[in-house]
């Protein structure tokens, strides 16, 4: 009975000291990507952002609209034009999460952490970005107009 006890505990205490160094590190302000970093990502992939934002303003729809990674790859999204298809399988290779939309803009997640998210966001129209992020901590344009980082 010791024995079992003593496995458990080491087992407990081997976890924690994997998942509290993480849980730390994700947190820290210096591992989340800051908005030089998204404005290069923005530049590298300007022609997708701008294939997969004529797509989703074109197709819009009321309310909020997802897609995620496998979204595409299963089907359960079906995306007729293959260079939209494409363009969005580019964006998740290069890290980002999810690609939704709302009735104010097209939010490009590229860093979570619980709660938080960290992205880029296209607005419609003359949207104002804060209202395109649910919860928005700090907002910066980026260097084409219309597209912003976001944290929230």
């Amino acid at each position: 009975m010791r024995t079992r006890l003593k496995i458990g505990i080491f087992i407990l205490a081997a976890i924690a000291a994997l998942i509290i160094p993480v849980v730390i590190f994700v947190n820290m302000p210096w591992a989340r990507p800051d908005a030089n970093r998204l404005e290069r990502s923005f530049a590298a992939n300007q022609h997708e952002f701008y294939i997969i934002a004529k797509y989703l303003t074109e197709a819009r729809r009321d309310g909020w609209f997802s897609i995620r990674q496998n979204d595409v790859d299963s089907g359960s999204i079906p995306i007729r034009d293959e260079d939209v298809a494409q363009a969005v399988r580019t964006l998740f290779r290069q890290g980002y999460w999810n690609i939704s939309t709302n009735k104010h803009g097209i939010l490009f997640l590229y860093w979570r952490f619980f709660e938080q998210g960290i992205g880029i966001v296209h607005t419609f129209y003359d949207s104002n970005p804060g209202d395109a992020v649910f919860f928005p901590i700090e907002v910066l344009p980026l260097s084409e107009e219309g597209w912003y980082y976001y944290f929230d």
